[in-house]
């Protein structure tokens, strides 16, 4: 079978979204798939590092990847909703993942961020994201990452439910619960920093709290005002750590040198960190007023944002069934699902 799969990156330079594109790529191909792979990175337009910021990103999604897309594959998927622009539908089988829909509702109250930094940008990009997803609603299979946000697409997008799967995020092979090296009492976090991801929140707790080790910050931004803002705001903190983006390779260091995992973020598709974490035995804490997939948050310890500095005095223990249904988590498993959508569109007439 021949799929072309359509995203912006097939690496982690845009967090979740990147992964997911990277590891089905690389499950498709082990499985004996042949995989065309279509990414920003293919032209010199959209090519570098910079393709998060709105222009270059509305003309790779809008534009550049339909001369990109190639024509006879068996398959069309498209790794998110704005890269389902250009799909060819009614022609061949169509696939779209979608991961939220938070530029539709969130991005008035979290304009910083990775895609729009001010609230006209912000609005340009909750329009073009909606026309992304009128286009992505006249696939054949749309692949929702949670429940969540399978619902949201029906009750606020109007996505028709029959043509709606399930299919969670995956955790690396890799991951697995491993003894820590030390004893330095240790709180980490790990995500792409901006607004939404309220890290501030975590900071400020650590720095009220009496802990007695360190607060380990994993993630980047392209943003460096923002980061200088996160800088400033730990208050030259000894305690406190920015170790930047944590490759693939040290993943399972980063997990297993800690004692909690916080995960503070405000609204999530997903929240792929969390699963990670508890896949390495690391108990995980969210916010109460965190609008994240009931399925995955159940499996953490929910905390207001005044009893978090106690919390972190007094790390919980990861309970043995949140480990158990993180590491019922893999790849392989979401690779599975996924070719088992294609066979179904391939084995369908007109592929519907």
């Amino acid at each position: 079978m021949r799929v072309c799969l359509l995203g912006r990156f097939f690496n982690l330079k845009n967090g979740g979204i990147g992964r997911y594109s990277m590891e089905l790529s690389r499950g498709l191909e082990d499985r004996g798939l042949e995989i065309r792979r279509v990414s920003s990175e293919d032209s010199r337009w959209t090519r570098g590092g910079k393709i998060l910021t709105l222009p270059p990103y509305m003309l790779y999604t809008g534009l550049v990847i339909r001369f990109l897309t190639p024509p006879g594959m068996d398959v069309y998927h498209a790794m998110a909703v704005t890269e389902a622009i250009h799909l060819p539908y009614g022609k061949r089988p169509t696939v779209v993942t979608v991961h939220d829909l938070i530029p539709l509702y969130y991005a008035w109250k979290y304009t910083q961020t990775h895609y729009a930094s001010n609230r006209v940008k912000a609005m340009i990009s909750r329009m073009w994201f909606s026309w992304s997803v009128k286009r992505a609603r006249k696939a054949d299979r749309i692949l929702a990452i949670s429940r969540a946000v399978a619902a949201d697409l029906v009750e606020k997008a109007g996505f028709p439910e029959e043509k709606i799967r399930v299919v969670p995020n995956g955790v690396m092979d890799s991951l697995a619960p491993v003894e820590k090296k030390d004893s330095t009492p240790r709180i980490g976090t790990l995500s792409y920093l901006d607004a939404r991801k309220r890290i501030h929140i975590l900071i400020d707790a650590y720095r009220a709290s009496g802990h007695r080790g360190e607060l380990l910050v994993a993630g980047d931004t392209l943003d460096p005002d923002f980061k200088a803002g996160l800088l400033r705001r730990a208050g030259g903190d000894p305690r406190i750590r920015f170790l930047g983006f944590i490759p693939d390779g040290e993943l399972k260091d980063f997990f297993s040198s800690i004692d909690l995992f916080v995960f503070p973020s405000a609204v999530e598709g997903y929240g792929l960190p969390i699963v990670e974490a508890l896949a390495c035995g690391i108990p995980v804490v969210t916010m109460e007023d965190a609008v994240i997939p009931e399925e995955v948050k159940e499996h953490t310890l929910v905390v207001r944002e005044g009893d978090l500095p106690r919390v972190l005095e007094n790390p919980p223990r990861a309970r043995r069934e949140d480990v158990e249904w993180a590491l019922n988590h893999r790849w392989s498993h979401v690779v599975g699902e996924v070719i088992s959508v294609y066979e179904e569109l391939s084995a369908s007439p007109g592929g519907g």
